[in-house]
């Protein structure tokens, strides 16, 4: 765990894995399936971009901006880009702008950007299990709309 204020910050971090649930809930388990992998490529890819530039070029405010120009060109060069590309420049500053104002050391900002991945796949898995508990839930509520023409079973009998 970083020491310091960045310790006190990490505290704040909790926050990434409900915000992880909210972006990938969705009523459409196919949807679900879309975004949360959207979600865990471009966040690792951010942490990777900011972890790269930390180490080659320091925590300043210059490889900051560089690192989120690169995250940007990255995302956006793929033909059908996700709409959640901007996840991976935000993940950069994220993952370096606590070791730049603060002149933090390389392994607190590891930490930081270890920890933000994880609080995203957890809060991503959450969102994917209730996702998919909640499909199952609609199927069970269109197959029986569907057999019982929205009517209950003893309501079906009484028509027989």
């Amino acid at each position: 765990m970083p020491e310091g204020r960045l310790k006190e910050d990490y505290i704040s971090q909790k926050i990434w894995a409900l915000i992880s649930v909210i972006i990938v809930s969705e009523p459409d388990f196919e949807t679900i399936r879309k975004t949360m992998s959207a979600r865990i490529i471009n966040t690792v890819a951010g942490c990777v971009i900011g972890l790269v530039f930390i180490y080659a070029f320091g925590a300043t405010q210059w490889s900051m901006l560089s690192g989120v120009a690169l995250a940007v060109f990255i995302s956006t060069s793929f033909k059908n880009y996700p709409a959640s590309w901007k996840l991976a420049p935000v993940t950069v500053v994220i993952v370096m702008i606590k070791s730049v104002v603060d002149n933090a050391v390389l392994k607190d900002a590891e930490s930081l950007a270890v920890e933000r991945t994880l609080e995203v796949l957890y809060g991503s898995f959450v969102a994917f299990i209730l996702g998919w508990i909640a499909s199952m839930f609609i199927k069970q509520q269109i197959v029986s709309s569907f057999l019982f023409d929205g009517k209950s079973a003893e309501e079906n009998k009484e028509h027989e």
